[in-house]
């Protein structure tokens, strides 16, 4: 069921990366796409997460020239008009919110869980933190609270104790 919707991902991928941003997000799909069945769940998430980002951002990039050009065409307002550059404000923030969360996330869950690995001896699992650390927390948040985040828990993993 993943294929028509990872081919689609990787279309909007090729259309609307720049050739570094490819090189990158080619490179953490791939670091997962050749582990386990957890790590292969994780890169399907990241090309289609990442894939709805591009579109969002291209989205956003066609509003800002429609506006801009619907004002030239008016000859009234200026192209640095203040919902303009509001906008731009937003998108600049959005994207800080975004890191800050993904780097908090990282400092509560992911570290902790590779410590975990690393004093239990299990030096593989903190290999694989990224992965099974990952998936341990929001298994356990979604089961005791019933949050949903953008990344699915795959509940059979095994390698999280």
């Amino acid at each position: 069921w993943r294929a028509p919707y990872f081919h689609m991902a990787l279309q909007y991928w090729s259309h609307l990366c720049c050739p570094e941003e490819l090189v990158v997000r080619l490179g953490e799909f791939l670091d997962r796409a050749t582990r386990c069945e957890s790590a292969q769940r994780l890169a399907f998430q990241v090309v289609i997460k990442h894939a709805h980002r591009l579109l969002l951002r291209s989205s956003r990039r066609k509003e800002r020239k429609q506006d801009e050009d619907a004002k030239e065409d008016d000859g009234g307002g200026t192209v640095g008009s203040l919902g303009a550059a509001k906008q731009r404000c937003r998108a600049v923030f959005e994207e800080y919110i975004d890191h800050h969360k993904h780097q908090a996330w990282h400092s509560a869950f992911l570290q902790p869980a590779k410590a975990y690995f690393c004093a239990h001896g299990k030096r593989t699992m903190m290999g694989d933190g990224d992965v099974h650390g990952i998936n341990f927390y929001l298994a356990g948040t979604l089961a005791a609270l019933g949050m949903r985040f953008p990344i699915i828990p795959f509940l059979r993993d095994g390698n999280t104790s």
